[in-house]
């Protein structure tokens, strides 16, 4: 039977790392009352998006208790060292942020952003939202979720998602 989504990369799911889910608790925890958030950096194999590092949003974001904005040029640098420093190997996935919920719905403005950043990649853009009210990285899984937008599709489709299996 064929995919509902038939794209260049499709994905079904996304597995994050110890590594990434300890910055995104990290940067939670420095930042317990306002948003705030970073960029995904991984790889897409065999149908699954591996989330392999998450960063901070630089020292100009703007974090407040219902926005949050990364500093575009820190966030610019990063992408760019990432892709030297791994050859290649390692890619911008998306973005990651926190949200003042326990369970987290995107906003529009967070649908406009992914939208936004989805048009100007090669395929597809991630963003994860993270519930930060009474957060704690053991409950990472229940305060997430993982949204995908396809570059030529109008659609923003839900992702599951799963720690990495040695954590």
């Amino acid at each position: 039977m064929k995919s509902a989504l038939t794209v260049k990369y499709a994905i079904n799911k996304i597995i994050f790392s110890k590594a990434a889910v300890d910055k995104v608790s990290e940067e939670i925890g420095k930042y317990s009352d306002v948003e705030t958030g970073g960029v995904l950096f991984g790889m897409i194999k065999d149908g699954v998006g591996h989330v392999l590092k998450s960063t901070d949003a630089g020292p100009k974001a703007i974090r407040e208790r219902f926005d949050f904005k990364c500093d575009p040029d820190y966030i610019d640098m990063l992408i760019d060292m990432e892709y030297a420093n791994s050859n290649g190997t390692s890619q911008y996935l998306g973005e990651w942020h926190s949200h003042p919920q326990v369970i987290p719905a995107p906003s529009d403005v967070d649908l406009n952003s992914l939208d936004e950043i989805a048009s100007s990649s090669e395929s597809l853009a991630l963003l994860v939202i993270v519930g930060f009210l009474g957060y704690s990285k053991d409950l990472f899984t229940d305060q997430t979720i993982a949204i995908i937008k396809f570059k030529k599709e109008d659609n923003f489709y839900a992702l599951p998602f799963e720690l990495e299996e040695c954590q």
